[in-house]
């Protein structure tokens, strides 16, 4: 008996399956798509590029004596933070960030639309593109480049006016120096670059000025301290800009340090193991006494004289007599002005040879 014949039949998706694994598949890379986005927001396929901010527009750089501004048009969007700006030497060279008055945790330059940078720039050809920071730190596109030059700057600023000089009240031996700022160059024109200004002084009139202190634009006040005491003083400010320009001096102000007037014509008379020293009242109206002291050379070390008068001073009368000396010595002596609180500076030293006693 024969076998029945087997016959193969090929298998055949039904038209409806074919369709279902088309959707399958559609459905799986949408699914991937949406990762990607997830993943890379800056991703350009993604449709999160969207929302990033446009770049600003019309920047225009306007060149200046060590300076450059720059203006551009304002970006409308609620999530626009401000504005980062990069500056560069050459049109494809590297873009640095400028900082500025912005949150630099954003590298924010400024919120403005107007900057002016002038951070010791120097004559040459800067290069500049703008671009929008949003509320998360995103940046725009950055906007094409403007490209200008750096004028040289050869004017000094002008001089500092209202220069007033006071006694420090808070600390003796102190001077409060307040000014304000030039506001023009020295040649009348726009003022540009100021760097800082130099403190000068001089002690008394018959002295010139010397460079005491260099201190920032910023700063409109400056305290001298460690000067002497019941000491005039005359202080002159110069300004000065980033590219080294001096500027003419101030008018001149003056004060006198506090302090108690000290006592002068120190005079030094040898007795017999013993010398005798006479001085000039000091003019001080709340005077205690005077301080006595001694050394055994004129520029050695100076000890203060016990005296039987008061706890705190030598003695209160303008003479002094230090007995119990050896012979043939020299002894040096200075003395000063004593107040319930102060003392004056030491008056220059006079001496003498005490006798020896022969008999």
């Amino acid at each position: 008996m024969r076998s029945p014949a087997l016959h193969l039949k090929t298998k055949t998706t039904p038209r409806g399956l074919r369709s279902a694994r088309v959707l399958v598949w559609l459905a799986l890379l949408l699914a991937l798509n949406c990762g990607r986005e997830r993943r890379n927001p800056l991703d350009p396929e993604t449709s999160l590029v969207t929302e990033r901010l446009s770049p600003p527009a019309s920047m225009v750089a306007t060149p200046g004596k060590g300076l450059v501004r720059l203006q551009w048009t304002p970006v409308s969007s609620r999530l626009l933070a401000g504005y980062a700006l990069y500056r560069a030497e050459q049109v494809n060279g590297n873009y640095a960030w400028v900082q500025g008055d912005g949150d630099t945790s954003l590298n924010i330059t400024t919120s403005k639309t107007v900057f002016v940078d002038s951070a010791g720039l120097s004559v040459k050809t800067y290069y500049y593109q703008i671009a929008a920071v949003d509320t998360n730190g995103l940046l725009s596109r950055h906007s094409p480049f403007v490209v200008v030059t750096v004028q040289d700057d050869n004017a000094p600023p002008a001089a500092p006016q209202n220069l007033s000089v006071v006694a420090d009240k808070s600390a003796k031996g102190s001077l409060l120096l307040r000014w304000t700022a030039p506001m023009l160059d020295a040649d009348g024109g726009e003022l540009t670059g100021l760097a800082g200004y130099l403190i000068l002084r001089s002690e008394g009139n018959g002295a010139s000025l010397a460079p005491v202190d260099t201190v920032d634009a910023q700063t409109r006040e400056y305290i001298d301290a460690g000067l002497k005491g019941v000491t005039q003083y005359i202080y002159a400010v110069q300004a000065f800009d980033q590219a080294g320009n001096y500027g003419p001096l101030s008018l001149p102000g003056q004060a006198t340090t506090r302090g108690v007037l000290p006592a002068s014509g120190l005079n030094a008379t040898a007795g017999i193991e013993r010398i005798e020293l006479r001085w000039n009242r000091s003019l001080d109206a709340v005077l205690a006494g005077y301080n006595l002291y001694r050394a055994n050379r004129s520029d050695g070390e100076y000890l203060r004289l016990s005296g039987s008068e008061g706890p705190s001073f030598t003695t209160g009368r303008t003479a002094y007599l230090d007995s119990n000396l050896e012979g043939g010595q020299i002894y040096y002596y200075r003395v000063s002005a004593v107040t319930a609180t102060e003392e004056s500076a030491l008056s220059e030293f006079a001496g003498a040879a005490a006798l020896p006693d022969t008999l």
